[in-house]
């Protein structure tokens, strides 16, 4: 008979089974295969693989903002499992509604709808749905080296540089893909690349015309940020020639950069926001598609058709979460620890000569690493503070991000730091 979790065993021949097992169940990709450890209990910021040994977890794919099993979403989740866990396509629950009315007054904007749906990726579909549908038109800017999902609709604006197969192709046409106001390998170009940027999307809606929508971060997951200013010439620019302004904040809202939307750092306001990842709780997986009151201007087509598009339980794990980041000021503490935390990292990086550079917006902090070899030395900064007791988020090339949940105890944000100069210190010699 198969142990039940209760009674499972420990120790690291348990973990190397669970890992066979696992390698020979799931189909192997990139980025997920193989695993390195699996987990079989995790609180707050702490997480145990099935060998016994603890870590904190700093990577969290950005879903885990409250950390895990938050007491107040644990609870939510149980009270609606008890009395509403499901409600059929076409009908509604309160507990759905209601996350629907508390993002539409989150949100920047004066007037807002709201989209529920299982997760980033539909809600980067809808968005760019909405976009075509509102503009008449079909072509989309995204920006080389973006990410925003695997379905084939979020993986024809994402960059063919992100791990995009050419045997996945064809995809949805249309995308035309403008640089980026960031450089992975030039920290310091910021200003030339914006200007770079700028102009391209200029160009785009100029001569290409007919754009429906541009699509991208806020706040580049990493963290990359763009000069001042940057933003509302491109909104200017969005407004001026008709098209749609879509951020997609699935991996850096809800907190994570010290406000609740990326985009409130820039005092612009997009036509549409996604959301998702940390809506859950991390615990449910929920994304949401926020947009403008005009937007709403299909309700003879089909965009939004998902089975669980307002499934109650997911959005009482989403309430919770919004609840627990206003009731905790959690916002407002990721800017205040990420303000006090930043220089100390920032410290560590410029003692080591195989540091590039350190950014850091809220609880995101991100690792650049040196040299024509940084790609490696990424990978190997990745894996040697995992054996410190710290999973970090090795994005590819050779950048890193470390961002620790926005309810992290203060003595284990100094603890994680510490370990992160003991990895770096490690590779470095």
């Amino acid at each position: 008979m198969t142990a039940t979790l209760l009674e499972q065993p420990t120790g690291e021949s348990w973990q190397q089974e669970l890992l066979r097992r696992d390698s020979e169940a799931f189909f192997n990709q990139a980025n997920t295969s193989p695993c390195p450890i699996a987990y079989v209990k995790a609180e707050g910021s702490w997480v145990e693989d099935a060998a016994g040994k603890r870590y904190m977890d700093w990577n969290g794919n950005n879903c885990h903002n409250l950390g895990y099993g938050h007491p107040r979403v644990v609870e939510a989740i149980h009270e609606q499992l008890a009395n509403l866990p499901f409600v059929p396509r076409g009908y509604t629950a309160e507990t759905s509604i209601l996350l629907a009315e508390r993002l539409a007054k989150l949100w920047p904007g004066e007037t807002a709808r709201v989209s529920l749906v299982p997760g980033g990726a539909s809600a980067v579909e809808i968005a760019l749905d909405l976009a075509r549908v509102y503009t008449g038109r079909t072509k989309i800017i995204s920006f080389y080296t973006s990410y925003h999902g695997r379905s084939a609709g979020a993986l024809s604006v994402s960059s063919p540089a992100k791990g995009r197969s050419p045997k996945l192709e064809p995809l949805v046409p249309g995308t035309m893909f403008v640089p980026p106001f960031y450089d992975f390998a030039r920290p310091d170009a910021s200003e030339e690349m914006a200007q770079r940027s700028l102009q391209a999307i200029r160009d785009a809606l100029e001569f290409e015309g007919e754009i429906a929508a541009l699509i991208a971060e806020p706040i580049r997951n990493g963290p990359f940020l763009p000069p001042d200013g940057y933003w509302a010439e491109v909104r200017q620019l969005c407004h001026k020639h008709g098209t749609v302004l879509i951020f997609d904040e699935v991996p850096v809202g809800l907190g994570r950069t010290g406000k609740m939307f990326a985009s409130n750092h820039f005092g612009v306001i997009p036509d549409v926001t996604t959301i998702g990842k940390s809506l859950g709780g991390t615990a449910l997986p929920i994304a949401a598609v926020i947009a403008d009151e005009r937007l709403n201007c299909s309700p003879d087509l089909n965009i939004h058709y998902y089975t669980h598009d307002k499934n109650p339980l997911t959005a009482a794990a989403g309430l919770a979460t919004l609840n627990v980041l206003e009731d905790e000021g959690l916002c407002q503490r990721a800017a205040q620890l990420g303000t006090e935390y930043l220089p100390e990292l920032q410290r560590i990086g410029a003692a080591n000569s195989v540091v590039q550079d350190v950014r850091g917006v809220g609880l995101m902090f991100g690792i650049g690493f040196a040299g024509v070899n940084g790609g490696e030395v990424a990978t190997a900064f990745v894996n040697t503070i995992r054996e410190e007791g710290l999973i970090a988020n090795g994005r590819g090339g050779n950048q890193v991000t470390i961002a620790p949940p926005l309810n992290i105890d203060s003595k284990d944000l100094a603890l994680g730091l510490e370990m992160v100069d003991r990895a770096i210190a490690r590779i470095a010699n």
